[in-house]
């Protein structure tokens, strides 16, 4: 099973006919949350100023792999920040 399949099939359970999706929502599209600046502030007393940059460098790795395998399957994708 392709990663990408095995993300849909994950997210399913949340689309129920009692969590009808947005009529914004028209084909699939996976969603990319960021912390916000509270969040990236905790982050940092969890894990240091030294950790939490290097923790955060990986985070990026990753993403971009993720974005590079959704544009080569063709797969819409976008960015959030929390609010």
């Amino acid at each position: 099973m392709r990663p990408l399949a095995l993300l849909l099939l994950l997210a399913s359970p949340f689309c129920t006919a009692q969590r009808k999706a947005p009529d914004v929502y028209r084909s699939a599209v996976v969603l990319f949350f960021s912390p916000d600046s509270l969040d990236i502030e905790r982050l940092k007393r969890e894990h240091g100023e030294t950790d939490f940059y290097a923790i955060a460098d990986d985070a990026m790795w990753y993403q971009d792999g993720a974005f590079t395998l959704l544009d080569s399957l063709g797969v819409a994708y976008t960015t959030a920040k929390r609010s």
